[in-house]
């Protein structure tokens, strides 16, 4: 037994450190809607060129601190801008040497961190520490160089160092330059810059420009914008790029006239995000809209690629700076698989700066610090899901159904799978189908276009039920809102005559629906009964307040959603439903106490859940309607559950000048300083808890560290 053991263990150590191609240490996976999907590895590490094979004597093979690869898919071999050996390296796939580029034009290269080719072999070099770029024939003899354009957009540069190069089939030249991409042609002259992203509303600047003086404004620094970190050119002459900005995304595809075609984010909306997203929850009806972001946050910054490839086929991969990670997107900008990490073995990176891929769809990956590159070869899981967006792409439905069934088979979480199937159901006029993949991946815009078809075809079939099913609504709610008026009204009119000295149960549910239809007089009621009304309706109304909450949360309908069921705190909903009216109740009370006010805290205890009454109607209606309601009618379902807090809120403002006979004016500030109290008080009780957790969290520390001693 001991020997079979360990002719075990010694067959299975032997197989893992003989096996090639070797998977990376870290897993794969994609990411949807902000959750992590593990997935088949995507891509195996093959080999490392950690030094150039078969150099002449007196040839430096290895490389120092390199800064750039380029693939020529011509002559199917790479370029190196070996940065601190001062030269450029032509290689086989392989590393094995072909020449090397030290000098054009007498004067020997310095630093160079740019290296592209044309499609007539020309090699191009940004030779960065001489301020130039050099253009070399097939042979490497100089041709020329390209010196700091004569051009007034560049008079703020004193120091003319370009980075990253590309060369169009039209000659024309693109440069890396801090926040732009500058375009030069052939003679060197300055033709622009593409691709600039716009500077959104500032508040601060606006203030700036119209108060301060002259001084002021020239001691504030420029405003530039979102700079460009890298950048590569496709076949098609498409110019792909990474820059920092978070508005519209990181990755940009850059046509002629540099308008970004790719997958927008967002758009500049000339406000601050945070106004921007109070304005469209209130309009929308708060619904969830899928999260989108390339690359990952880590510790709270947005990332950040150090460079960018894309393949013949439109297959995006970027590296990202934070985390070492490779992401890989489709022409759509779908994320369809992330992969390796940091760490000093094979298959992982130190400072990944620069990447390519071939025609075979190897990936190759320049590392700053390891002074190496390490290849990686697609798996077939890639290679099919490469195939099925590309079938669906180019309308081969059937062939793209097959290849995702395939996916499915050993991934059946694979997000892109699931959505081309759901496309294709979609085209196919199977809605039901539709509707369940994007529900799957958590897709409400597109889930609603199917439903709304769906409900379109249903209306169409069943038109005669359709039409008898809303007309017994609208009469149903027609008769009862008149009934609850007329019952409301008559218990008002027997409370105000003492007909009715103690209310019951439903008389006091009654007296408050009727706040609702007769406002002024219901208020003046509460304020006259003073002990009349009992507890129990208005604590009722307050749990029930609760309860149509939760109700909404867990039976609303999937596009109108306005938090994941997944992520719902009971405490959290409980405390932000019922703590303002709470705060609203013990507010006004202390404040009509100091301002003349009359009414008791009893009284302002009944008014306000009174006043809440409408949430409760109106959000079980919503609730209901929702079933049959699409994004397109988001208007209108905002009215339900948002604008009824204005109605709320007006009750409130009724209830706090009835309740102290205060006049409109001192109704109306009573009101607003109330709301402002309010605010202050939450924020000091906010400031208090994370003051308490520091000093908590301090003396821990302390405590630690004593014990540590």
């Amino acid at each position: 037994m001991k020997f079979f053991i360990k002719t075990a263990a010694l067959f299975l150590i032997l197989s893992v450190i003989f096996s090639v191609p070797v998977l990376a240490v870290a897993d794969d996976y994609t990411i949807n809607d902000g959750e992590i999907i593990p997935i088949s590895p995507s891509y195996l590490y093959e080999s490392s060129i950690d030094y150039i094979y078969n150099v002449p004597d007196g040839v430096n093979a290895y490389l120092n601190q390199p800064e750039d690869i380029y693939y020529d898919d011509t002559e199917n071999c790479l370029y190196i801008a070996d940065t601190m050996n001062n030269r450029v390296l032509k290689t086989t796939l392989g590393g094995l040497y072909i020449t090397a580029y030290t000098e054009a034009g007498g004067k020997g290269l310095w630093q160079p961190k740019g290296i592209c080719t044309d499609s007539y072999g020309n090699v191009f070099i940004a030779d960065t520490g001489n301020s130039r770029i050099v253009k070399l024939d097939s042979e490497g003899k100089f041709i020329k160089e390209y010196g700091k354009p004569d051009s007034p957009l560049l008079a703020d540069i004193d120091v003319y160092s370009p980075a990253k190069i590309a060369v169009a089939e039209n000659g024309l030249i693109y440069v890396l330059m801090g926040e732009h991409i500058m375009c030069l042609d052939n003679e060197n002259g300055m033709r622009g810059f593409i691709g600039q992203t716009e500077v959104g509303f500032s508040l601060k600047s606006w203030f700036i420009r119209k108060f301060a003086s002259e001084e002021q404004k020239l001691e504030l620094e420029r405003e530039t914008a979102d700079s460009y970190e890298n950048f590569c050119m496709s076949e098609t002459g498409i110019i792909y790029a990474s820059s920092h900005d978070t508005d519209e995304g990181q990755i940009k595809a850059l046509n002629s006239v540099g308008n970004n075609i790719y997958r927008k984010l967002a758009s500049v909306s000339g406000q601050s995000e945070f106004l921007a997203n109070i304005v469209r929850d209130i309009f929308s009806g708060n619904i969830i809209s899928k999260s989108y972001s390339y690359g990952e946050t880590v510790e709270n910054e947005p990332a950040v690629f150090s460079d960018i490839c894309v393949d013949k086929d439109g297959i995006v991969s970027v590296i990202q700076k934070q985390n070492g990670r490779i992401y890989q997107y489709d022409a759509d900008g779908i994320l369809l698989a992330s992969f390796g990490s940091f760490g000093t073995e094979q298959g992982l990176f130190a400072i990944p700066n620069s990447l390519v891929v071939d025609n075979d769809g190897k990936i190759y990956v320049l590392d700053y610090s390891k002074a190496n590159i390490q290849i990686f070869t697609p798996t077939e899981f890639i290679k099919t899901v490469h195939q099925a967006s590309l079938k669906y792409a180019d309308g081969d439905y059937t062939g793209a159904e097959k290849l995702c069934n395939e996916i499915l088979k050993s991934n059946e979480t694979y997000p892109l799978a699931h959505t081309i199937l759901a496309n294709i159901a979609y085209k196919e006029g199977n809605w039901k189908a539709a509707m369940e993949g994007y529900e799957y991946t958590n897709d409400r815009t597109a889930y609603s276009k199917a439903f709304t078809e769906y409900r379109y075809e249903i209306m169409m079939n069943y038109y005669i039920w359709v039409f008898l099913g809303v007309a017994v609504c609208v009469a149903a709610l027609y008769f009862g809102f008149s009934s609850l008026n007329r019952a409301s009204k008559s218990v008002l009119y027997d409370y105000e005559l003492y007909k009715i000295k103690r209310p019951n149960f439903k008389q006091t549910a009654l007296l408050g629906i009727g706040v609702m239809f007769r406002p002024f007089r219901s208020m003046e009621a509460i304020k006259g009964s003073r002990y009349r009304i009992g507890k129990k309706v208005p604590v009722f109304i307050f749990i029930l307040l609760f309860a149509v909450r939760l109700l909404f949360v867990y039976t609303v309908s999937y596009p109108l959603m306005d938090i994941e069921i997944k992520d719902v705190n009971l405490f959290l909903e409980l405390v932000k439903l019922i703590l303002p009216l709470i705060s609203w109740i013990i507010v006004v009370y202390l404040l009509s106490s100091q301002f003349d006010g009359e009414s008791t805290f009893s009284e302002n205890f009944v008014a306000v859940s009174f006043a809440s009454i409408p949430y409760i109607i109106f959000n079980l209606f919503a609730t209901a309607v929702s079933q049959f309601m699409s994004t397109d009618e988001k208007g209108f379902f905002a009215l339900l559950v948002n604008g009824v807090w204005v109605l709320i809120i007006i009750l409130l403002i009724i209830s706090v000048n009835k309740l102290n006979d205060y006049t409109a004016g001192k109704t109306l500030i009573i009101s607003f300083v109330s709301l402002i109290t309010i605010v202050l008080l939450w924020f000091i009780i906010l400031l208090s808890y994370m003051c308490i957790t520091e000093l908590i969290q301090f003396v821990s520390d302390i405590i630690k560290e004593i014990q540590l001693l």
